[in-house]
Protein backbone atom coordinates (compact mmCIF):
# COMPACT_ATOMS: atom_id res chain seq x y z
CA UNK A 1 0.00 0.00 0.00
CA UNK A 2 0.90 3.43 -0.78
CA UNK A 3 1.13 6.80 1.19
CA UNK A 4 -0.83 9.32 -0.78
CA UNK A 5 0.24 12.73 -0.61
CA UNK A 6 -1.01 15.82 -1.53
CA UNK A 7 2.04 18.39 -2.54
CA UNK A 8 0.42 21.86 -2.44
CA UNK A 9 2.67 23.79 -4.66
CA UNK A 10 2.99 27.31 -4.01
CA UNK A 11 5.83 28.56 -6.09
CA UNK A 12 7.14 28.53 -9.33
CA UNK A 13 11.12 27.26 -9.94
CA UNK A 14 13.57 29.83 -11.07
CA UNK A 15 13.69 29.53 -14.92
CA UNK A 16 17.27 28.07 -15.42
CA UNK A 17 15.39 24.76 -13.29
CA UNK A 18 12.48 24.21 -15.40
CA UNK A 19 13.65 22.31 -18.02
CA UNK A 20 15.44 19.61 -15.77
CA UNK A 21 12.40 19.97 -12.69
CA UNK A 22 9.11 21.41 -14.09
CA UNK A 23 8.41 22.61 -10.50
CA UNK A 24 8.44 21.96 -6.91
CA UNK A 25 6.29 19.07 -7.23
CA UNK A 26 8.48 17.47 -9.69
CA UNK A 27 11.22 17.70 -7.39
CA UNK A 28 9.61 16.20 -4.86
CA UNK A 29 8.43 13.20 -6.80
CA UNK A 30 12.00 12.88 -7.33
CA UNK A 31 13.09 12.94 -3.99
CA UNK A 32 10.37 10.73 -2.66
CA UNK A 33 11.41 7.92 -5.40
CA UNK A 34 14.72 7.12 -3.78
CA UNK A 35 13.00 6.32 -0.82
CA UNK A 36 12.19 3.33 0.48
CA UNK A 37 8.39 4.44 1.14
CA UNK A 38 6.19 3.54 -1.64
CA UNK A 39 4.63 7.06 -2.55
CA UNK A 40 2.19 8.53 -4.59
CA UNK A 41 2.22 11.81 -5.21
CA UNK A 42 -0.78 14.45 -6.59
CA UNK A 43 0.60 18.08 -7.01
CA UNK A 44 -1.63 20.66 -7.15
CA UNK A 45 -0.06 24.60 -7.81
CA UNK A 46 -2.58 26.83 -5.18
CA UNK A 47 -0.57 30.46 -6.61
CA UNK A 48 -2.84 29.16 -9.61
CA UNK A 49 -6.22 28.28 -7.39
CA UNK A 50 -5.43 24.53 -8.42
CA UNK A 51 -6.68 22.85 -5.11
CA UNK A 52 -7.56 19.17 -4.76
CA UNK A 53 -11.63 18.25 -5.22
CA UNK A 54 -13.39 18.05 -2.18
CA UNK A 55 -13.90 14.44 -2.47
CA UNK A 56 -9.99 13.39 -2.66
CA UNK A 57 -8.25 11.90 0.12
CA UNK A 58 -5.02 11.98 1.31
CA UNK A 59 -2.01 10.75 3.61
CA UNK A 60 -0.31 13.41 4.14
CA UNK A 61 -0.30 16.91 2.80
CA UNK A 62 2.84 18.96 1.82
CA UNK A 63 3.09 22.40 1.58
CA UNK A 64 6.10 23.53 -0.41
CA UNK A 65 8.52 27.07 0.03
CA UNK A 66 7.82 29.73 -1.67
CA UNK A 67 9.55 33.39 -2.43
CA UNK A 68 6.32 34.99 -0.60
CA UNK A 69 5.63 35.60 2.68
CA UNK A 70 3.95 33.74 5.00
CA UNK A 71 2.62 36.81 6.37
CA UNK A 72 1.90 38.23 3.15
CA UNK A 73 -1.16 39.39 1.81
CA UNK A 74 -1.73 38.00 -1.53
CA UNK A 75 -5.15 37.00 -2.55
CA UNK A 76 -3.56 33.20 -3.10
CA UNK A 77 -2.38 32.81 0.45
CA UNK A 78 -5.18 34.12 2.09
CA UNK A 79 -7.19 31.76 0.04
CA UNK A 80 -4.25 28.78 0.85
CA UNK A 81 -4.75 30.17 4.98
CA UNK A 82 -8.19 28.97 4.85
CA UNK A 83 -7.92 25.76 3.07
CA UNK A 84 -5.04 24.81 5.79
CA UNK A 85 -6.77 25.59 8.86
CA UNK A 86 -9.58 23.53 7.01
CA UNK A 87 -7.17 20.76 6.85
CA UNK A 88 -5.52 20.54 10.23
CA UNK A 89 -9.53 21.49 11.52
CA UNK A 90 -10.02 17.67 10.30
CA UNK A 91 -7.55 16.46 11.62
CA UNK A 92 -5.22 15.81 8.75
CA UNK A 93 -1.65 15.61 9.02
CA UNK A 94 0.23 18.67 7.36
CA UNK A 95 3.85 19.51 6.67
CA UNK A 96 6.15 22.48 5.33
CA UNK A 97 8.46 23.08 3.45
CA UNK A 98 10.25 26.37 4.50
CA UNK A 99 6.99 28.96 3.72
CA UNK A 100 4.74 26.07 3.74
CA UNK A 101 6.19 25.38 7.74
CA UNK A 102 6.09 29.16 8.63
CA UNK A 103 2.82 29.19 7.33
CA UNK A 104 1.49 26.36 9.56
CA UNK A 105 3.30 28.01 12.36
CA UNK A 106 1.27 31.67 11.50
CA UNK A 107 -2.06 29.35 11.76
CA UNK A 108 -1.43 27.41 14.48
CA UNK A 109 -1.08 30.82 16.38
CA UNK A 110 2.90 31.56 15.71
CA UNK A 111 4.84 34.81 14.46
CA UNK A 112 6.50 34.41 11.69
CA UNK A 113 9.23 37.43 9.85
CA UNK A 114 11.95 38.31 8.04
CA UNK A 115 15.25 36.97 9.18
CA UNK A 116 17.66 40.41 9.22
CA UNK A 117 20.32 38.11 7.72
CA UNK A 118 18.23 37.07 4.87
CA UNK A 119 17.85 33.86 3.33
CA UNK A 120 19.37 30.78 5.18
CA UNK A 121 19.97 27.41 2.98
CA UNK A 122 20.49 23.85 5.48
CA UNK A 123 20.32 20.60 4.58
CA UNK A 124 19.48 17.66 7.32
CA UNK A 125 18.87 14.37 7.13
CA UNK A 126 15.47 12.97 8.66
CA UNK A 127 15.25 9.27 9.26
CA UNK A 128 11.46 8.39 9.12
CA UNK A 129 9.52 5.05 10.24
CA UNK A 130 5.95 5.04 9.37
CA UNK A 131 3.78 3.55 11.89
CA UNK A 132 2.26 -0.44 11.58
CA UNK A 133 -0.94 -0.21 9.14
CA UNK A 134 -1.71 -3.89 10.90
Amino acid sequence: MSLRICILETDNLRPELVEQYQGYGRMFELLFARQPIAAELTVYNVVQGDYPPVDEQFDAYLVTGSKADSFGTDPWIQTLKVYLLELYQRGEKLLGICFGHQLLALLLGGRTERAVQGWVWVFITINWHPPDRG
